[in-house]
């Protein structure tokens, strides 16, 4: 029998606002832990998402962690370029791990990675959680208003969440008709 692929998953929470040459604390965690997995061979491959038009810098930054840890290699890591919303990233996950029963293991912050679970389990059917606590920055974003209510402080991140964990189905199910699914 054939061996499950299983990828660890890392979402997009960008570059500092005050720094933009650097990962914000929650995106440096979250890609160390999920590097951590594949270092421990609990992953096949390593999915990194980057947001907005500064993705090339965070996805430069993510694969070097990954290349200083061993792992490095077209087959090993990929990255999804310039995501905008959960929805995105799931979708774009789905097309680079084209096989819907593949584990996908999510490494995220602990109060956002519930919600981009929920994302991409309309694409897979198995998923895991893996919960990373992290410090806030604000993150360099493209809307000001978005940056100040996820990123300023942990309480607004965490209501920010919270919201957008009960209204995550909702969004999916309408994205999904809009696209023909």
């Amino acid at each position: 029998m054939k061996k499950k692929k299983v990828v660890i998953y890392v979402p997009a929470y960008c570059l500092y606002l005050y720094d933009p040459s650097r990962l914000t604390c929650v995106s440096l965690q979250t890609a160390l832990r999920g590097i951590d997995l594949m270092k421990n061979g609990i992953g096949d491959e390593i999915v990194f998402s980057t947001g907005y038009e500064t993705w090339r810098i965070e996805a430069e930054l993510k694969k070097s962690l990954a290349k200083k840890s061993g792992i490095e290699g077209d087959d090993l890591v990929k990255i999804i370029p310039g995501v905008t919303a959960t929805y995105v990233e799931a979708q774009e996950l789905s097309k680079i791990v084209a096989d819907p029963d593949a584990k996908i293991i999510v490494s995220g912050q602990k109060y956002h990675v519930k919600r981009a679970a929920i994302a991409i389990r309309y694409f897979f059917k198995d998923v895991e959680i893996v919960k990373v606590s992290t410090k806030m920055e604000r993150m360099l974003d493209p809307s000001w208003l978005k940056s100040v209510l996820c990123s300023s402080s942990l309480l607004n991140f965490i209501i920010y969440n919270w919201v957008f964990n009960l209204i995550t189905p909702w969004m999916m199910r309408r994205q999904m008709r809009k696209d023909g699914r």
